[in-house]
């Protein structure tokens, strides 16, 4: 698995709202319904794929379990978040450390981007018990770290080690409106 394989399935749930007292389809199907569900929605998604890179295979409704688990396996990270980083958010004023959890699409030095359940789309309403999914842009200083899934690397980085391109030609290839697949197939040429 891809970190972009997470990215595209936590894609196509973009738009996606709870119904009454956070009734979700990922609540239902992680078991505990009617309940904060920012990270049973990431549970979802890596078990739409492969449940065996989110903790263990096994259940985690909690960042601060996550958070936990992910230091005891060296795969916390504090800085430099890549494409499918499970980011916790700590936000401020706030009684709990670990507020939210959400999937990062990029980042820069100064902010995250990412696919998040359970909040909401705008800065208006509660950012970490909202009503839906959406793509969100947060300041990296809300940000207390992530969990980084040994993914498998990624077509784009095989590609541009193998032909030593650079990175604006690489981002140039994947514009093209058939640049997934030319960088996926270029990449496993031999």
């Amino acid at each position: 698995m891809r970190a972009n394989d997470l990215i595209k399935v936590a894609e196509k749930e973009i738009g996606y709202v709870e119904g009454k007292n956070n009734d979700t389809k990922y609540g239902k199907a992680y078991g505990l319904n009617n309940a904060y569900w920012c990270m049973q929605f990431v549970w979802w998604c890596f078990n739409q794929i492969d449940k065996s890179y989110f903790y263990d295979g096994k259940k985690c409704a909690s960042c601060s379990k996550l958070m936990n688990w992910a230091k005891s396996k060296g795969q916390w990270v504090t800085k430099d978040y890549q494409p499918g980083d499970i980011l916790i958010y700590d936000f401020p004023n706030t009684s709990v450390k670990t507020d939210h959890t959400g999937i990062c699409t990029s980042a820069n030095q100064s902010y995250v981007y990412s696919i998040e359940g359970n909040t909401s789309s705008g800065s208006a309403g509660s950012q970490s018990n909202g009503d839906g999914v959406y793509r969100r842009v947060r300041p990296i200083s809300c940000v207390l770290g992530a969990y980084r899934p040994k993914y498998e690397e990624s077509y784009k980085s095989i590609l541009q080690r193998r032909a030593g391109l650079e990175k604006a030609t690489m981002d140039y290839l994947e514009k093209y409106k058939y640049g997934e697949d030319l960088v996926r197939k270029l990449a496993m040429m031999k």
